[in-house]
């Protein structure tokens, strides 16, 4: 057997090849049918899972388990780098019994280059108080192909790292009603964390949050994902360092679609929220106060549910270098709409530009005291001279601009660039009509 058609796409560190390596086959039967290990293995609580990864000894290899409904009591641990989990698809169904309390999956630290792929995890959440349904922390270089994960009583795919760096690829996965996070991986406190990928994975009806990012400072990419009906936000990123997050939705979810917090240098391109509400109140997309470098483009914010206080995109004050463009919030209409809502003071580096649906409205402005740096704006403007008053002077980004402006006279000015207006005796006015 090899890696080619297995759905992996490359070989990555911990994989040597499956040549000469151990293949061993488990039954869900409690009647031997010429598989090594199963249901009758004498003495088993994982339904001959366990004693078949230990089988393989310490050179890794594939456990295959047959098409049924494999019940476990006791959690199954991969010990050895090298170690592929694969089932039948939907048809092999692994199965936590009543009162067990234990994850289905984990890992010895330190191990690389393990992979699950196409099986369930049913959790049991009704007869049991905790257990992740795949828990894959401390380990590196993880793969998790088409694992359906339902029913736990804590988060369906959980990661959090305590000693180690770790990489985790996620591809078509489904994590649905457990009563924690449907994907949960915070790459640990204090560690330089690996990358994580994402790409096709969907979140269903969890209690928690529907994918939660926590502590990444490596690369982190969500590629179509999808969160829906989620107790909590459809996408929470905490405390991450460098991700992107390209198309996919996030709707139905409690309040918040995708939210950002303590956050630096973040990509959203291309995603889509609706009818996150909770309370009559909605967020599609919201970045909180200690975000930088944030950019959100090409997104459709269909925030049109509720009767509160209705976002499409918020940014807290205190939110800095954050730019927003391209951007659909015509369709956040019902309730108290805010298409874009931007705390921090005008000018504080937020860039809003072409938006549907966003329109800033014309405003008149009389210089202070002079000379009178004219506020920043997040998008390009024209200033136009309604009143001339006693300015002497007026300058863009320091260069003079001659001769001395005239009732009418208008100027284009890009998104955060300088105005300066310098006069004597009486204020002049303009009027601002943003682009």
């Amino acid at each position: 057997m090899s890696l080619a058609g297995s759905g992996i796409a490359q070989p990555f560190p911990g994989w040597q090849g499956l040549a000469g390596k151990p293949f061993v086959t488990v039954s869900a039967s409690a009647t031997p049918d010429g598989s090594d290990y199963g249901a009758f293995t004498s003495g088993t609580t994982t339904s001959g899972i366990q004693e078949a990864i230990n089988s393989l000894g310490s050179v890794g290899g594939t456990v295959s388990l047959k098409a049924g409904t494999f019940t476990v009591s006791t959690l199954s641990t991969v010990k050895v780098s090298g170690t592929t989990i694969q089932g039948q698809g939907e048809a092999t169904v692994i199965s936590l019994a009543n009162s067990s309390n234990v994850s289905i999956f984990a890992l010895t630290s330190g191990i690389q280059g393990v992979i699950f792929k196409e099986f369930q995890i049913a959790g049991n959440s009704t007869n049991n108080t905790s257990g992740h349904g795949l828990d894959i922390s401390n380990g590196s270089h993880v793969w998790v192909s088409k694992i359906y994960v339902n029913s736990c009583a804590q988060d369906g795919i959980h990661m959090v790292e305590t000693s180690q760096q770790n990489s985790v690829f996620l591809t078509e996965c489904i994590s649905y009603l457990n009563k924690g996070d449907g994907f949960h991986l915070d790459g640990g406190a204090g560690i330089s964390s690996g990358n994580f990928y994402i790409s096709m994975c969907r979140a269903v009806s969890n209690t928690g949050k529907g994918l939660y990012a926590a502590n990444t400072a490596g690369s982190m990419w969500f590629i179509n994902c999808d969160s829906d009906s989620n107790s909590n936000a459809g996408v929470l990123l905490q405390g991450t360092a460098g991700g992107t997050i390209v198309g996919g939705y996030s709707t139905d979810n409690g309040s918040i679609g995708v939210q950002l917090t303590n956050c630096q240098n973040i990509v959203i391109i291309g995603h889509a929220t609706e009818s996150n509400v909770s309370s009559n109140n909605a967020t599609g997309i919201y970045v909180d106060a200690t975000c930088k470098y944030i950019d959100i483009s090409g997104c459709n914010l269909i925030e049109n549910i509720g009767t509160g206080t209705i976002y499409g995109i918020r940014v807290l004050s205190g939110a800095t270098h954050v730019s927003l463009g391209g951007n659909d919030v015509s369709q956040v209409t019902t309730g108290t709409p805010f298409p874009i809502s931007i705390g921090t003071p005008i000018g504080t580096d937020i860039l809003v530009f072409k938006n549907r649906g966003y329109k800033v409205a014309k405003s008149s402005i009389t210089a202070g005291t002079s000379p009178y740096t004219l506020p920043l704006l997040p998008y390009d403007a024209i200033y136009v001279i309604t009143t001339v008053g006693g300015m002497t002077a007026l300058t863009l980004d320091g260069q003079a601009l001659a001769p001395i402006a005239a009732v009418g006279d208008n100027y284009y000015v890009a998104a955060n660039h300088t105005l300066i207006a310098t006069w004597a005796t009486t204020a002049p006015i303009f009027e601002i009509l943003p682009i």
